[in-house]
């Protein structure tokens, strides 16, 4: 009712009057049969923080956009509302010295290996996996996404500038406290010595860190619907080291849209277990109503 009021301000007054105190819904689609109304039990709050703006757009003349629109960070900025997505996209053909960190190895007949000894590539390299169920992205900076069938399992967005998005791993060293990525995302730090290897049926990272190599692998299974990521680390230094490895993702257990919709909202029903006799943790999502199914 909140928001009718921007469209038709008379009518909207009048609803907002008739349903004074009751806290109602009158949307007849969402309503039990045979009844006109049903009394809505929100404990949200932020439901009601967006009805007082909507109230303060109308009667208070915009306040909450003035403001905004007086920061000198924002006005910096305000051209960017009058951006259109473009029609045409320019096409950038890479120079010969941009695919000198490139190169394709030929494996045989059945296989062929692109290797990338940088991430800063023109435009994220991407390594598509998948059994045809379950299916994961990589590109070469080690950023991408899991999907089963048709629901997202990790956030992604599609941005080529935003490369931070999937699971990642992150090592660390105990006595120096330096930490880093087993790619270069989401960390961003210089490795001594880096590789992305692609090939048809994995994607591995190597790259080398104060005296510490690391090797990763990442594959699906053709059989069951399981991503599975091992890592290797290796000592090149003459005293002992203490590493710990530590994972991380962005769960959604939902649909694509749905999350890039409402990220905020989606993170509301996942949940998380520990379970404590094997070293796992139980990721599931709680259902929005009777009728959803979550995996």
């Amino acid at each position: 009712l909140c928001c009718e009021v921007f469209f038709q301000a008379e009518d909207g007054i009048r609803d907002l009057v008739r349903s004074r105190g009751l806290g109602d819904v009158y949307k007849r689609q969402r309503l039990p049969r045979g009844q006109h109304h049903a009394v809505v039990r929100s404990y949200m709050a932020h439901h009601q923080g967006m009805s007082f703006l909507a109230l303060a757009y109308l009667l208070l003349d915009r306040p909450m956009q003035k403001r905004f629109a007086a920061t000198p960070q924002f006005q910096a900025t305000a051209l960017l509302l009058q951006e259109r997505i473009p029609k045409t996209i320019a096409f950038h053909a890479p120079s010969t010295g941009e695919l000198a960190d490139s190169r394709i190895v030929d494996g045989g007949p059945e296989e062929s290996v692109r290797v990338f000894s940088t991430p800063d590539t023109p435009f994220p390299e991407v390594q598509l996996l998948s059994n045809g169920r379950y299916h994961v992205m990589v590109t070469n900076a080690g950023g991408g996404y899991s999907r089963w069938q048709e629901l997202a399992v990790t956030r992604w967005r599609e941005d080529a500038t935003r490369d931070h998005w999937g699971t990642f791993c992150y090592l660390r060293d105990v006595a120096s406290g330096e930490f880093w990525s087993t790619a270069f995302q989401p960390t961003l730090k210089r490795p001594d010595s880096y590789e992305a290897i692609f090939t048809e049926g994995r994607a591995e990272f190597r790259r080398r860190d104060h005296d510490i190599e690391s090797y990763t692998e990442i594959a699906v299974s053709p059989e069951d619907d399981i991503e599975l990521r091992r890592i290797r680390l290796g000592n090149r230094s003459r005293v002992r080291r203490i590493i710990e490895i530590t994972s991380y993702a962005e769960l959604v257990l939902a649909a694509p849209a749905a999350d890039a919709l409402h990220p905020a909202f989606s993170n509301l029903f996942a949940q998380t277990e520990i379970l404590h006799p094997q070293p796992a943790i139980l990721c599931t999502r709680r259902p929005r109503s009777r009728e959803e199914q979550p995996p």
